[in-house]
């Protein structure tokens, strides 16, 4: 068997990540220019962002989680829950920003299509974790949880 192209070989980096962000600060350091995150619609542009951008994006958005858990006295080991289409390009590094905190994100429904079955998978949820905070955007906002 021949041995993988350079781009994807992972010599380089950590072979064993202790956390899910590790995996993304390791690549960014292998190849920072690659593309992360591929955002593609039909008949809408097509959105790339590179690892050392998800990475950055990522420590930025830590950043408030850390400041929101401090006021309100958490620490790590909580939950965040995840409230953003999969196709939002700060989907990503939301996820990554809530490892870097030592967290854990619980992802909730987006899903338009199915409207009542989101609403409820969200609520139970919601109701069964009890997370301490909810990362939205203002688009997934509108959607609504309730």
């Amino acid at each position: 068997m021949s041995e993988a192209p350079t781009a994807l070989r992972h010599r380089d980096c950590d072979p064993k990540p202790d956390k899910f962000h590790e995996l993304y600060d390791a690549r960014a350091k292998f190849s920072p220019d690659a593309p992360a995150v591929v955002s593609w619609r039909p008949n809408a542009n097509r959105s790339e962002v590179s690892y050392s951008a998800l990475v950055e994006r990522s420590r930025h958005l830590s950043c408030g989680l850390h400041r929101e858990l401090s006021k309100s006295g958490a620490g790590a080991n909580i939950i965040v829950a995840v409230f953003l289409p999969r196709v939002h390009l700060d989907f990503l590094p939301s996820l990554v920003a809530v490892s870097r905190c030592g967290a854990t994100f619980a992802l909730l429904s987006t899903d338009l299509e199915q409207r009542d079955l989101q609403r409820e998978r969200n609520q139970l949820i919601l109701g069964e974790l009890r997370p301490h905070l909810l990362l939205f955007s203002a688009a997934s906002a509108d959607v609504g949880l309730n």
